[in-house]
């Protein structure tokens, strides 16, 4: 006679997590780890910086694809620049962009492409992926900030902020002392475009409670 015994019990919660994303991921490391070898050893060339590490990329995206991270951060840029255009701001009113909540560079490294942008600034709380940004996204100007306002960024200094997936993940307060924080960094008529939760997310996250919608 032969019985069946459930092991849920038998390991930890945390290992099973562990393993279960092991599991998840093994498709993009097989896959990646040859191209982050690459960047890990450099130099990249001349104009294509290297990608964060896959634990930076797994802090931003919650997965580790070297793809799914260049493809998100430049389906974002476009969106940034198509409702920047929408604003019809003169050129020379627009050089001077912060990227609040940078992260480890997915929009940035190809906002700072952008002919229309002279002067990018980011800033973020993670201060390995502030310090990554640093050193491989020149000419951009990155530096850590604080969970909360203000920050040592001049008043007045920047004609666009953007910020992606920031305010979507704070709750109601946290968002109204940023908010003062960012028109304080904004000259007179500058420009904030961040992104809000979609309508759609309440039927594709049936889990959330109507303050998290």
């Amino acid at each position: 006679m032969y019985s069946c015994i459930r092991s849920r019990g038998k390991i930890p919660a945390r290992a099973r997590r562990t393993l279960r994303l092991a599991w998840q991921e093994a498709p993009n490391r097989s896959r990646d780890w040859l191209a982050d070898l690459r960047d890990a050893l450099g130099p990249a060339p001349a104009g294509n910086p290297p990608l964060p590490p896959a634990r930076m990329r797994f802090r931003v995206a919650g997965n580790t694809s070297r793809q799914q991270f260049l493809e998100v951060g430049a389906m974002a840029s476009r969106d940034i620049l198509g409702a920047f255009e929408k604003l019809q701001i003169g050129a020379d009113q627009s050089v001077r962009w912060l990227d609040f909540g940078c992260g480890s560079g997915r929009i940035a490294r190809h906002l700072i492409r952008s002919p229309r942008i002279r002067e990018l600034w980011g800033v973020d709380v993670d201060a390995p992926a502030v310090s990554w940004c640093a050193k491989h996204l020149p000419p951009g100007k990155f530096s850590t900030i604080t969970t909360e306002p203000p920050t040592a960024l001049p008043a007045g200094h920047f004609d666009v902020v953007v910020s992606g997936s920031v305010f979507t993940h704070l709750a109601e307060e946290p968002q109204r002392r940023w908010l003062a924080e960012i028109h304080r960094l904004l000259r007179p008529g500058g420009a904030l475009i961040t992104c809000t939760h979609s309508p759609k997310l309440t039927f594709m996250r049936p889990d959330l409670t109507a303050p998290q919608h």
